[in-house]
């Protein structure tokens, strides 16, 4: 009777010879020199991004400069990050600024440089608008306390444009309470009645007036106001 260590040599021989020398008959293989990979060359759109540089002459507004500065001066805008951006825009009736145009007048062979610092210009006006409003509040009344909201927005869009979330920063922008989409939906809805409304009588036309009687101030009494079912019969402005 073969010894246990007789048994398991005379078991795994087989076994072993087929782990080196593959099949039976089969001849040793011979290894192959390795070859060097060649690096991964960038896609077209990167490549072409990338081999932009941006003239640190040609921008002169302090935030674009920011966000150029965060990029070292190389062109930022991919096709989809384009395509985010002309999306958010064809949507921004929802925030009441439907009637704004963001969009730049370019001529039709302006250099690639250009194109893409017009975009960032895009962006960051269309970013500001929608954080901080179109309009300073403290421009239209003398009196006005609430404080506006500072963002980064060179920040913002650098950050967005490498994770290619353009769309999703632009809408996180803006107000997320309900009251501000109530006022978003009631917008829209009324802007589409609009659109397609009768148009009504033409309104009364003042008669011509000059000088001092042609202007109406705060607590003078004028005929030309209507009065209320609980009003003088001359309306005082107040």
């Amino acid at each position: 009777m073969k010894t246990l260590r007789a048994r398991l040599a005379s078991g795994a021989m087989p076994l072993a010879l087929l782990l080196t020398n593959g099949a039976a008959g089969a001849q040793p293989a011979q290894t192959a020199p390795r070859r060097a990979v060649p690096p991964a060359k960038p896609s077209a759109a990167a490549a072409a991004i990338g081999g932009v540089v941006i003239s640190r002459q040609a921008v002169t507004d302090a935030t674009v400069r920011a966000v150029y500065t965060k990029a070292k001066w190389r062109a930022l805008w991919s096709d989809a990050d384009v395509a985010a951006l002309n999306t958010a825009l064809g949507d921004r009736s929802r925030h009441g600024l439907d009637h704004v145009a963001f969009l730049p007048d370019l001529p039709a062979d302006a250099a690639p440089a250009d194109i893409d610092v017009a975009r960032t210009r895009v962006a960051l006006a269309y970013a500001g608008a929608l954080a901080r409003g179109r309009v300073d509040p403290a421009t239209l009344h003398q009196v006005y306390t609430l404080p506006r909201p500072s963002v980064d927005l060179a920040t913002g869009l650098v950050a967005a444009i490498a994770r290619h979330k353009v769309d999703d920063w632009l809408e996180s922008l803006a107000p997320q309470d309900a009251d501000y989409r109530l006022l978003s939906d009631a917008y829209r809805v009324f802007s589409e009645k609009a659109l397609t409304a009768p148009a009504g009588p033409a309104p009364l036309e003042a008669p011509a007036q000059t000088g001092a009687a042609a202007l109406i101030r705060v607590g003078t009494r004028d005929p030309r106001v209507r009065r209320s079912s609980n009003s003088w019969s001359r309306a005082v402005i107040s």
